[in-house]
């Protein structure tokens, strides 16, 4: 069941075009988390009020 809770997150600021930002697999502290799907969003912050949207989400699939 998915209950909401924050796992990890980093706020960075990149130029535009691709990017990546890779995650360990890891909460903030540093533990390993349990296998299972998570939800990664992304919020583009995004000024314009011409953005349809200014956040992203998609699943994580975390096996060992």
């Amino acid at each position: 069941a998915l209950n909401g809770r924050l796992i990890w997150e980093t706020s960075t600021q990149v130029a535009g075009g691709p990017q990546q930002i890779r995650w360990s697999g890891r909460d903030a502290a540093g533990r390993t988390v349990p296998p299972g799907l998570y939800i990664c969003r992304i919020d583009f912050g995004a000024d314009s009020d011409r953005a349809a949207t200014t956040a992203l989400a998609r699943t994580v699939a975390v096996v060992y």
